[in-house]
């Protein structure tokens, strides 16, 4: 390792214990496939790996569930809603307008 004590790390290694306890940081993955997993429930990876690959990416599928939301919400008067439910409704059309913008940002460079 680095020759330190195991005490002097624990300061820096403290902090993490429980977490690196409790979290599955290995990631699924083979040579001939760009398909990594680092999450809470890896034992799905294979699952996660069909879904991206029939379906589309997770942004993709984001998009699409945000845009059917939003024509579900075009007939929608913002103001007939409750407070609640209209800043329920502005968080998701930012949500929306800042995945597009962020599509738009990648797509210049």
């Amino acid at each position: 390792m680095l020759g330190l004590p195991l005490s002097l790390l624990g300061p820096v290694v403290g902090p993490f214990a429980n977490l690196l306890k409790k979290w599955d940081y290995r990631p699924t993955t083979s040579w001939f496939s760009d398909f990594i997993t680092v999450n809470w429930n890896a034992r799905d990876a294979e699952l996660e790996q069909k879904v991206l690959g029939d379906v589309g990416s997770y942004g993709l599928q984001l998009s699409r569930v945000l845009d059917a939301v939003e024509l579900l919400l075009a007939d929608k008067e913002l103001a007939a809603l409750t407070p609640e439910q209209q800043r329920t409704v502005v968080r998701l059309q930012d949500l929306a307008q800042q995945a597009r913008d962020s599509v738009a940002r990648h797509r210049v460079i």
